[in-house]
């Protein structure tokens, strides 16, 4: 197993601490937002003497639900792979869940179990908010069940009549080598927050 897959764990076991900060983050934007004034002047210079309009309260207002609707997506989507992932923890032994804290020291099974039901985790998720869904495959799945999803993306390629044969061979031999599909979401996670949004 490499530094990204046990990355991938440890961001699996902490998901709780990422839904706080998101939920942190949120709680200050809104704390920002409430603290700046929405009332303009014709006094009112800034530091090179210019006169200041107005704030656009609308602009503001919008941005703010703009935020408040991605921190929800974000904690939403992480509280659903938390759920199903506390749901693996809890088919593994007591020493298994113990080993699996520690992904570099951990048994090279576990790893692969546990990174099998993080990529279906993943997938899952993926369905449930609507995201571009990568297709988990299974580092344990038949060769003959891999061979078969490789002829069936083929077949599809070539229905779209868009795809030489020079690119159908090229697609075979990446899909043949890659073994399975890797997941790194956000994130989006998460689902990302933006903090230029914040910027008017």
């Amino acid at each position: 197993m490499d530094n990204l897959d046990c990355s991938l764990i440890n961001d699996y076991n902490h998901i709780g601490r990422r839904i706080a900060a998101i939920k942190q983050q949120a709680c200050s934007f809104e704390y920002a937002f409430w603290q700046q004034s929405f009332m303009g002047s014709s006094l009112a210079l800034d530091e090179n003497g210019n006169r200041l309009s107005a704030p656009n309260v609308e602009k503001l207002v919008i941005r703010l639900v703009s935020i408040q609707e991605t921190n929800q997506l974000a904690t939403d989507a992480l509280a659903f792979k938390q759920r199903q992932y506390r749901r693996y923890l809890g088919t593994l032994s007591d020493s298994e869940r113990l080993a699996i804290i520690q992904p570099n020291t951990a048994p090279a099974a576990l790893l692969t179990a546990t990174l099998d039901e993080i990529g279906e985790i993943e997938e899952a998720a993926s369905w449930r908010f609507g995201w571009l869904v990568d297709q988990h495959i299974s580092s344990s799945e038949p060769a003959a069940g891999f061979s078969s999803r490789i002829r069936d993306v083929l077949a599809a390629l070539k229905q779209t009549g868009g795809t030489s044969h020079d690119e159908t061979n090229q697609t075979a031999r990446d899909a043949a080598s890659s073994g399975k599909t890797r997941h790194n979401q956000t994130s989006g996670d998460e689902h990302s927050i933006s903090l230029g949004l914040w910027q008017v």
